[in-house]
């Protein structure tokens, strides 16, 4: 695992993800990073969930995106930006 018990203080985005990496690499188990670091395994479960789910919305944007420039937009002159999607029901 990526840090002892002792030397986490906050759960950081990169730290969570870290830790999930390690649970997808076989160096650890959500049940034994739960009992680790003293935290229920619904907790570890969720921080997977919300990865996978990061990843996802990530490779959706990307595709997106290219599909934006493969159509020759030019998102590089001034006051051109590639769109944000947001999720429904989320305002700028």
């Amino acid at each position: 695992m990526s840090q002892e018990p002792d030397d986490i203080k906050r759960w950081t985005a990169r730290r969570k993800a870290a830790e999930v990496m390690d649970i997808i690499r076989g160096k650890t188990t959500a049940a034994e990073l739960a009992r680790t670091h003293d935290l229920t395994l619904a907790k570890v479960e969720q921080w997977m969930d919300d990865f996978v789910s990061t990843g996802t919305e990530t490779a959706y944007a990307e595709r997106v995106a290219s599909r934006f420039q493969s159509r020759n937009h030019d998102f590089s002159a001034p006051g051109r930006e590639l769109p944000t999607f947001l999720p429904r029901g989320i305002q700028p």
